[in-house]
């Protein structure tokens, strides 16, 4: 009978906040609605109320409305975190904000009037750490697209674990035991075993776009690598160990001249993958679906159960791919007409002394090549007058 009385009354409980909640409630009425659920004493009810005027504020800021539905993306949560950071909130302070909107988003989830909870995924920085690392956006992401390849040819290669890292968000320590019999070219896709037994063991099956599996391909093939031996390998050629991935993000931020809060840790490339995929409309499930699997089944279990999500991060990550290199592509093009016209210009000055006034770039070579990485609409534009410039000059 009293079980009976409890499954009634629970029922009511859905039905009656069905009626009156949806995604465009606000979360102060959310959290309202709630307290009249739980066994709260005043404190408790008065410090959540102060958490959630603290986020609303914040979402106003950004113009958008405080209601349930904006608070469902990961990158709002992650940008909220960092703006409490650079406010000076303190680490308890703001994990104790996550953990106050977890416990509403978590109660409506379970109750099927919000998807999912976003602040349950996302990870508070440690208290005295210089640990927080600043999440990229794409345009950022494509600066270091171009950075890999610029270091490349000063004979800093970081291509092949700077991407891995970029296209899958795996942990340092997962990147170094990586090895090359991990990567099943044929499903297209990196399959990690943590190799340690025990109730949290994981599998996680990783996907990656065409390009850099072709890339991944023939880098086995060049250096004559056999199953056995590891995918991944420092600045100085020798197998990937702790702290290495560190000094590989730290030449990147170097390179691209990010300090304090710009500067990027191998964590952030974790975040910053993350964060992409859900901006693109990946769903949480999928997101978490890298997380891993418990080993339970045999690896071609979990290939054909998955292959929906598997394929919709790929197709994902291959648009991510396209866009990084169709912007590689634009910049390397940009960086050429930079050379061609020093080129061009310095013949000028060795075989045609009528000029009086020697030609010159409109700017340093320097200052253009970083603007063509940078900002290539306003090099081509610059670049555009010089050779109006040129020609009504001769």
């Amino acid at each position: 009978m009293v079980n009976e009385l409890l499954t009634v009354k629970k029922t009511d409980i859905q039905q009656s906040l069905e009626d009156l909640m949806n995604m465009e409630t606000t979360i102060s009425d959310s959290l309202i609605h709630m307290k009249e659920h739980r066994y709260w004493a005043q404190s408790t009810f008065e410090s959540y109320k102060n958490d959630v005027k603290t986020f609303e504020e914040f979402l106003m800021d950004n113009n958008l409305d405080p209601v349930l539905k904006n608070s469902e993306r990961l990158a709002i949560v992650n940008q909220w975190i960092k703006h409490q950071k650079e406010n000076g909130a303190a680490f308890k302070t703001i994990s104790r904000r996550i953990a106050s909107l977890s416990s509403i988003y978590g109660f409506y989830q379970s109750l099927g009037i919000v998807h999912s909870n976003p602040f349950k995924a996302v990870r508070v920085p440690g208290p005295h750490s210089g640990s927080y690392s600043a999440v990229m956006d794409m345009d950022q992401l494509k600066q270091v697209y171009v950075a890999i390849q610029d270091l490349k040819k000063e004979g800093v290669d970081i291509e092949i674990p700077i991407k891995l890292l970029m296209f899958t968000g795996l942990r340092n320590q997962a990147l170094c035991s990586l090895k090359v019999r991990d990567v099943e070219f044929d499903e297209e896709l990196i399959v990690y075993n943590s190799g340690v037994y025990n109730s949290k063991h994981k599998v996680q099956f990783l996907p990656l776009p065409p390009k850099f599996l072709n890339s991944l391909r023939e880098y086995i093939k060049e250096n004559g690598l056999t199953t056995d031996d590891p995918l991944c390998y420092g600045i100085k050629g020798l197998a990937l160990q702790n702290k290495q991935l560190n000094r590989m993000t730290d030449k990147i931020c170097e390179y691209l001249g990010w300090k304090g809060e710009r500067r990027v840790t191998p964590h952030g490339f974790r975040y910053s993958i993350a964060t992409l995929l859900d901006e693109k409309g990946v769903s949480k499930d999928t997101i978490q679906y890298l997380l891993g699997h418990s080993e339970t089944e045999s690896i071609k279990f979990y290939l054909r159960r998955d292959k929906r999500k598997i394929y919709q991060i790929k197709k994902v990550l291959t648009e991510i791919e396209n866009e990084l290199e169709e912007h590689l592509t634009h910049v390397t093009h940009a960086k050429a007409a930079v050379s061609d016209t020093h080129e061009q210009i310095q013949i000028t000055h060795s075989h045609a002394e009528e000029f009086a006034q020697p030609k010159s770039l409109p700017f340093s070579e320097d200052f253009l090549m970083k603007l063509a990485v940078q900002n290539p609409e306003i090099f081509e534009r610059i670049m555009s007058l010089h050779y109006q410039n040129q020609k009504k000059a001769t």
